[in-house]
């Protein structure tokens, strides 16, 4: 299948640096650092092209696993970490879970064994212990950057302190090569800024080739299981929601372009959410007014997302609509009917529905016939689309089973990702 949109690997994980950037941009500029350092010196370290697109990918979502274990209690920018805890291993998994990431996995789950431990990766291809260490280093080296001060100033500390870690942290091969790519005044100059795209504008990487729409689809997933796995109410809701919504859109007869709009805005709608704390969305009681005008922002804030790092203005919109009603009562923007396309209507549909499914801190979810009652009432009050009401009804009886097994589905998935938060292994 085509790539639509011409997007690379590459613009998917920088969207990931983006939104692990609203949960604490120490984290967008820590990812991208750590890319830039470990791709210099895999380079120098004369890595295949191959391997090289590896490093670099790995580099950008090796910390996936802090936005889900986002309680883990660790000091995950400090040089000497001796306790890792578990988000190595959370990454490990989500980024099994994905076809195209899962050569990242293993390097992933391990990027924080030292050299001296490195007897732990035995059982991993060389290749893949090499490309370990090179992204160890380069993790490390970028948690001694400190932005409130110029870079210029803190250059001799940072290389005394990697070099006096080789042999013990550090692949002593690895440090030498370090200081030779540090060498130049630009490579810090670049980590000031702690953005690749002016470095790799520059270099001709012949392996940031289009992802098919599939596998475009298979990177969001990973992505949306990173935000949505960080409470348990939310766990299954963006994937069973993109799947509602690409069966009344295909059941309306939308053009494949729009269907294939709606399957990944739908998959990506809620990832705004990445700024709400999750406490709320885990608090059984009503939420006070500044808690739901927080809740609220999450359409604008996954729409400036998609706008920034991927520039698909179809796709930003029908996030930007998800919870626009057609009388104006919705938000963010009380957009009138006339003012929404058929997709917005579809996605309101399907999200309102999925959350009804869903159990939620407050209540048990609904069954068929309390959530069509719901639906066919603000359809009949002209705040849900009646067309897409009158689908949704037409197939209840398809439909309802299969979006609970795509829910139960991401729950058991969510079962084991809780169970390597609780034990350690995967």
């Amino acid at each position: 299948m085509t790539n639509e949109f011409g997007i690379t690997l590459l613009d998917m994980l920088l969207l990931y640096t983006q939104l692990a950037g609203e949960l604490d941009n120490n984290l967008k500029l820590h990812h991208q650092r750590t890319a830039y350092v470990a791709y210099r010196i895999a380079r120098r370290r004369g890595l295949p092209e191959q391997e090289l697109e590896r490093v670099l990918h790995t580099a950008l979502i090796h910390d996936i696993g802090i936005i889900t274990a986002h309680n883990e209690k660790i000091e995950w920018l400090s040089f000497d970490l001796n306790d890792y805890g578990y988000h190595g291993k959370v990454g490990g998994f989500l980024t099994a879970q994905s076809e195209v990431l899962r050569p990242f996995s293993r390097i992933i789950s391990h990027h924080h064994v030292k050299w001296i431990e490195r007897a732990q990766m035995s059982h991993l291809p060389e290749i893949e212990q090499e490309i370990q260490q090179i992204l160890h280093i380069a993790d490390r080296m970028t948690t001694l950057i400190a932005d409130n001060r110029a870079i210029a100033f803190q250059r001799e500390d940072i290389l005394n302190k990697m070099a006096a870690a080789s042999g013990t942290m550090f692949k002593p091969e690895l440090v030498d090569i370090l200081m030779e790519v540090e060498s130049k005044e630009a490579f810090w100059l670049e980590l000031e800024q702690g953005d690749l795209f002016d470095y790799l504008k520059y270099h001709d990487l012949h392996f940031l080739h289009p992802l098919t729409n599939d596998e475009i689809m298979d990177v969001a997933r990973t992505i949306v299981y990173a935000v949505d796995y960080r409470q348990t109410y939310t766990a299954a809701h963006s994937i069973a929601t993109a799947e509602l919504a690409g069966i009344l859109a295909e059941k309306m007869d939308v053009s494949p372009h729009d269907l294939l709009i709606t399957r990944f805005g739908m998959l990506l709608h809620d990832i705004g959410k990445i700024k709400i704390d999750s406490h709320i969305f885990n608090n059984p009681k009503e939420l006070t007014r500044e808690e739901f005008e927080l809740v609220q922002s999450h359409p604008f804030i996954g729409r400036k997302l998609i706008n920034d790092a991927l520039h698909l203005p179809e796709v930003a919109k029908l996030i930007a609509h998800h919870h626009e009603r057609l009388d104006g009562s919705g938000y963010p923007f009380n957009l009138q009917g006339h003012q929404l396309k058929l997709l917005d209507r579809i996605g309101a549909i399907a999200d309102m529905t999925c959350a009804m499914m869903e159990d939620r801190p407050y209540r048990q979810g609904c069954d068929q016939e309390c959530v069509l009652a719901e639906i066919r009432s603000q359809a009949y009050s002209r705040k849900l689309d009646m067309a897409v009401y009158k689908v949704l009804e037409d197939n209840i009886d398809e439909i309802f089973p299969k979006i609970k097994d795509t829910i139960g589905g991401t729950f058991g998935t969510y079962r084991k990702l809780l169970e390597i938060m609780m034990t350690g292994d995967m």
